[in-house]
């Protein structure tokens, strides 16, 4: 399976996904049956959800699981030399 990191053009992250079904970090953690501190690792891009727990994110937030970027969070600012 392919893993879409920070970079992916068009890819949405964890959290952005999260937000846009209305739910909070608790929520989707219970929604897929991990800790709540699991969530904010993986929306921090400290951790990344393997196995059952990327499909069963994947399922909760209606997309597949290559549809899912993972690392860091986007920040507003293009590094220099950055030309995207």
């Amino acid at each position: 399976m392919t893993i879409h990191r920070v970079g992916s053009v068009g890819l949405p992250t964890i959290r952005e996904l999260r937000e846009q079904a209305g739910l909070s970090q608790m929520q989707l953690a219970v929604k897929v049956g991990v800790s709540l501190g699991a969530v904010r690792l993986w929306e921090a891009g400290k951790a990344e959800p393997k196995g059952r727990n990327l499909v069963r994110l994947a399922e909760v937030l209606g997309v597949h699981p290559r549809e899912i970027e993972f690392g860091k969070p986007k920040t507003a600012k293009p590094q220099e030399g950055d030309e995207r």
